[in-house]
């Protein structure tokens, strides 16, 4: 900018105005104003989708949500055992063997859950208990399925490192020496930071030409991390954006040279089939051998912004120039104002409101194996073990078969353990009218015994009555003959 007019700036040489940082070097050979920015550096890094662990698939419930889905379960199994057990229903009768009836109780509260029972209730408590379970499972269901829903949509993101202190910090969780930090090799500044904080004697410092260089090492992971001024990071991820580097993106190089910029392409059909690469018979030449890489993930600043500074106008320093004077009263008005406020909110976008270009698939959820790797896993572990005992059968079926002897021993022993749980289950089957009868019995024999004490009494004084009666019969005959 020359100023005004030749009067105001005849030299044509006023002032810098632009992205003039107010630090020592340019205070020492430059009038500046105040500054009509403040900012400062921030560290820019790739988030990625959380990789999904053996439990993954489980995880639209929390983990309190599903231990106490599991007591719901085991309790509703003891409360069949329970209603159904020791009542009618034969499929659950075997009292002698507790263990097998709490697994066969359990199996019926689970698939009412899962709305496949194969058993049916035989009292009024366990119908009520059937109903509320049938009830539990419908709305188990329609929850789980709802969260997925809203959980696959919104898939959790982490990145390396969550601040900057986390690159120095040897106690922080984060840390690590491998981590990597990429500076521009024209921005003095950003090196001479690092070299206060003894960067290269804690972390690996990776050169490049310039800050668009290292967004993009960081990009292609082939950094951790990379600061800058943080409108100039938004402004240059949101390029990145922009062009497809983001969401489940990628980016496009090309082996040869002399064709297009392979960095104008934002899709893998687009960059390894260009237009001008497409023959009449709709075959691809790829004259310039581009491929495409495909990466999870998108730019993201992470922590506050640090290493604050400002940014003002630059006069040249000499003992007669005031200029600077002025145009910080200016400033000063013009922040009173909130124009300033008002013109970064315009053109200075925020991290938060950058989003991915739709032809790099941001939005889009893709599940894979990776994703119900710890189901499958899981399931897979109670299969065998099914196989497994299915095996052992098997195997007691053919020994008992090779070895007739076995057989007829393991028959007998068979037979005998038959004849037990048959007994075993006529005693608990008559158990509880044999009680009834036993007490009735007692009852009666308790009656009888009471029947016969009064009998004996009823005796005893008819006895003493006709005693009496004859004692007075023999006094009045002796009273006549006297």
């Amino acid at each position: 900018y020359m100023g005004g007019g030749a009067g105001f700036c005849s030299d044509l040489r006023c002032f810098a105005a632009g992205a003039v940082k107010i630090d020592v070097p340019t205070l020492s050979d430059f009038f500046v104003t105040q500054p009509y920015m403040e900012k400062g550096f921030a560290l820019v890094v790739r988030e990625g989708p959380v990789q999904p662990g053996l439990f993954s698939w489980a995880e639209p419930f929390t983990q309190e949500l599903w231990i106490v889905i599991v007591c719901e379960l085991v309790l509703c199994a003891l409360g069949f055992m329970w209603v159904e057990g020791y009542g009618t229903n034969e499929a659950l009768w075997d009292m002698s063997n507790p263990a097998g009836q709490f697994l066969d109780s359990l199996y019926w509260a689970i698939t009412l859950v899962l709305g496949a029972a194969d058993k049916a209730p035989t009292t009024h408590a366990g119908r009520t208990l059937v109903s509320a379970q049938l009830v539990f499972g419908v709305l188990l269901i329609a929850l789980y399925t709802g969260n997925l829903a809203s959980f696959l949509s919104n898939i959790p993101t982490t990145t390396a490192v969550t601040r900057v202190q986390d690159l120095f910090d040897e106690s922080s969780r984060y840390y690590s020496r491998d981590t990597s930090v990429c500076y521009s090799k024209n921005q003095a500044s950003i090196k001479a930071w690092l070299d206060q904080q003894e960067a290269s004697s804690l972390v690996q410092l990776v050169e490049r030409e310039d800050f668009d260089d290292c967004v993009r090492a960081v990009y292609r992971g082939e950094a951790t991390a990379t600061l800058f001024d943080e409108p100039v990071a938004i402004s240059t991820m949101k390029n990145f954006y922009n062009t497809g580097m983001c969401g489940n993106g990628g980016y496009c190089t090309a082996g040869k040279t002399g064709g297009p910029d392979p960095l104008t392409f934002q899709d893998k059909q687009a960059c390894e089939c260009p237009a001008d690469d497409v023959l009449l018979d709709g075959a691809c030449a790829n004259y310039y051998d581009t491929e495409w890489t495909s990466i999870e993930g998108s730019l993201t600043t992470v922590g506050e912004v640090f290493n604050p500074f400002g940014y003002g106008f630059a006069f040249p320093k000499n003992i007669t120039s005031t200029d600077y004077l002025g145009f910080s009263q200016a400033i000063q008005w013009i922040k009173d104002q909130g124009s300033l406020v008002a013109l970064e909110a315009k053109y200075i976008p925020d991290v938060d409101s950058l989003t991915c270009s739709s032809s790099a698939g941001g939005g889009k959820v893709v599940l894979g194996f990776k994703n119900i790797r710890g189901l499958l896993i899981i399931v897979g572990i109670v299969v065998l073990v099914g196989l497994g005992l299915g095996m052992l059968e098997t195997i007691i079926k053919i020994a008992l078969i090779c070895c007739p002897c076995l057989g007829k021993q393991g028959a007998a022993m068979i037979e005998a353990l038959h004849e037990a749980e048959e007994a075993l289950h006529e005693q608990q089957l008559h158990g509880a009218i044999g009680g009834r009868k036993h007490a009735e019995r007692e009852q009666e024999e308790k009656e009888e015994e009471e029947d016969e004490i009064v009998e004996k009494g009823i005796q005893d004084i008819a006895t003493r009555l006709k005693a009496l009666e004859t004692m007075l019969h023999g006094s009045n005959k002796e009273s006549v003959t006297a």
